[in-house]
């Protein structure tokens, strides 16, 4: 990475080679970690522009690259687009800085023009199965026949879960697709003193106009809930647990950013464990996948948070910590570490928060995504994440000032 001090247009021209056997493959540029915004070329042609400074930009370069040498051209920008508060740990010079630069992978990744475009994985121990929504996309130009093939195992000594299958056909360019994924009586739940992780894989075989595809996607989910009992204490698979946690600002003075390793970050874990911590609220800010994946294995709870907790005053930042929040969900959902988040703010009138839609395929429920709030987009099945969002200011008014205790 290259450090630049101040705000910077920092551009990259790398030259890459296309092999022969991704030959009609759809291409995608995959950026972990950027800041801030970055805009991509292929031979002079505009891929578009992407400023999520809490996931991954991703650029889809088409299908239509024959193999041989191309230009890649990337501009990385980190001039603010928004002004995040002074004390924000996603930019602010106290904390993580407003470095400029690209970091953790920069890949270009090849797939058929069916392929799966999205696994999510929504944990239901009422009812001991997980539900898995996947989205398939289709660039093919024409509708397909497909099979699905959902299989989950786990590295402990868990009872074995039988695959499931589901053969479907369809038209247009997205398909969607719901299986419900039994994983029996004797179950392994996730939690801090044993986080039993199950690795999921989704198996796709398609066939459109003659020709074969596959594609195969991966997950790893736990078996866990998080709830409220009616003495308003937070629970754990039924159990009562209390947060012992300490805070993480994104400082990082060795190397100016975050580690973006699974083993930096599993450090970080066993550290905080060492103390006797199960869980890690992340300032302001979010972390990259590494650091859920560490936290999966560690049996901790992390509360991330978009780029800047306040809201209400200006709605273009708004919006962009709106998408933020959406994106987040879309990308470390799956993770059982994903226990909380926190896109809400003050605004002049108390507590204020913008409300992140359920996701498309249904009510909330299982994964991380917005369960626990007051909004009608969150109904439905009991939630397993809790989140601040969407809280009228009403129902948290500040009452008079305590009285002295001299």
């Amino acid at each position: 990475m290259i450090t630049l001090a101040g705000t910077w247009r920092f551009r990259l021209d790398p030259q890459i080679e296309i092999p022969a056997p991704w030959q009609g493959k759809r291409l995608r540029l995959f950026l972990e970690r950027c800041h801030w915004e970055t805009r991509a070329w292929v031979d002079g042609r505009f891929l578009g522009a992407q400023d999520s400074l809490c996931t991954p930009h991703v650029y889809d370069l088409g299908m239509s690259l024959r193999p041989g040498k191309h230009r890649l051209t990337i501009c990385v920008d980190n001039t603010p687009k928004h002004f995040l508060a002074r004390f924000a740990s996603s930019s602010s010079e106290e904390t993580q800085t407003n470095w400029n630069g690209i970091i953790g992978r920069i890949e270009l990744r090849a797939a058929d023009p069916i392929w799966i475009d999205a696994l999510d994985v929504y944990p239901d121990m009422g009812r001991k199965r997980a539900e898995v929504r996947l989205r398939i996309g289709n660039a093919a130009g024409a509708g397909f026949a497909a099979r699905l093939t959902v299989k989950a195992a786990s590295s402990e000594a868990a009872p074995e879960i039988p695959p499931k299958r589901s053969e479907f056909t369809a038209e247009g360019p997205h398909a969607s697709v719901v299986m419900e994924l039994p994983t029996g009586e004797d179950v392994r739940l996730w939690d801090e003193f044993s986080p039993v992780l199950y690795d999921l894989t989704a198996l796709l075989s398609a066939r459109s106009g003659g020709k074969s595809y596959t594609d195969e996607r991966r997950a790893s989910f736990g078996m866990r809930k998080l709830g409220v009992s009616p003495e308003k204490q937070f629970t754990l698979n039924g159990r009562t647990i209390y947060l012992r946690g300490t805070l993480d600002c994104c400082i990082f003075p060795r190397t100016g950013y975050p580690a973006m390793d699974v083993e930096g970050w599993a450090r970080i874990m066993r550290t905080c464990r060492s103390y006797g911590l199960n869980h890690l609220r992340f300032h302001s800010w979010c972390p990259p996948e590494a650091a859920f994946t560490a936290a999966d294995r560690s049996g901790l709870l992390l509360q991330v948070e978009a780029p800047r907790a306040n809201v209400g005053q200006d709605p273009l930042r708004d919006g962009f910590i709106e998408e933020e929040g959406k994106r987040i969900l879309d990308c470390y959902g799956n993770h059982p570490s994903f226990g909380a988040g926190n896109w809400s703010g003050w605004g002049s009138s108390g507590i204020r928060g913008i409300s992140i839609p359920a996701p498309p395929l249904g009510a909330c429920s299982g994964r991380a995504s917005t369960t626990w709030c007051p909004s009608a987009a969150c109904t439905g099945r009991p939630p397993t994440s809790i989140f601040a969002t969407h809280s009228p200011s009403s129902r948290f008014r500040w009452g008079a000032p305590l009285p002295r205790l001299d």
